[in-house]
């Protein structure tokens, strides 16, 4: 679902009768502080460190999915996962 569709149900789900306009409105704020926040308390899951080292040991490709942006998920690859060989699209 893009953004400005999931924008404009969470808004409508709070209330919100301005549609279009409390969207427009609302993205650029929100990208901001996604841009701020988007890794706050976040982590790999428990072995996942140790499991994309062992990959890169043994040659094999790994692909990262995630529901971010492109740039703050291959930010997010970057800084967790000491394998260089990942692939993000």
């Amino acid at each position: 679902m893009d953004l400005k569709r999931q924008m404009k149900r969470s808004l409508a789900a709070c209330g919100d009768t301005d549609g279009a306009r409390a969207t427009r409105r609302s993205i650029p704020v929100y990208m901001e502080m996604f841009g701020k926040y988007c890794n706050y308390e976040m982590h790999p899951y428990d072995g996942i460190v140790e499991l994309t080292s062992k990959a890169e040991e043994l040659g094999l490709k790994i692909a990262v999915v995630s529901n971010k942006p492109d740039a703050q998920a291959e930010e997010d690859q970057q800084n967790m996962y000491s394998a260089r060989d990942i692939l993000t699209r």
